[in-house]
């Protein structure tokens, strides 16, 4: 486990899905994505994640890394690849598949993004 690639802090409140404040309270919900879309808080959150990734990218030149994260991770990691100022603009579905190339001398692309074919039944 990279610490460095937790979307929230132990130390905050704990983990609750979108999914389930919707169920429960649609202006607490509506309230949680306007905080998740706040530039605000990416600040912090992309000075650890950018590089923990850069790191694992560079052990695994040539060949595969998968990588296991919440969507923040997610969405921190493809706007930069994108070269987007918006870091908040992908809902990532649970269990996504994300796919990025990066090459040998580092120029990165997107493959695909918010893969779920793989989860149908």
């Amino acid at each position: 486990v990279e610490d460095r690639l937790r979307e929230a802090q132990p130390a905050a409140e704990p983990y609750r899905s979108l999914e389930g404040i919707r169920a429960v309270d649609r202006a607490a919900y509506r309230a949680r994505v306007e905080a998740y879309r706040d530039g605000s808080r990416w600040v912090g959150l992309a000075e650890r994640v950018h590089p923990a990734l850069d790191e694992w990218v560079s052990r695994a030149r040539g060949g595969r890394l998968a990588v296991f994260a919440h969507g923040s991770i997610v969405n921190l990691f493809a706007a930069r690849v994108l070269g987007l100022e918006t870091t908040a603009f992908l809902e990532a579905g649970y269990a996504s598949g994300h796919r990025f190339l990066i090459s040998g001398s580092g120029v990165r692309s997107v493959r695909s993004l918010n893969e779920t074919a793989y989860l149908s039944r």
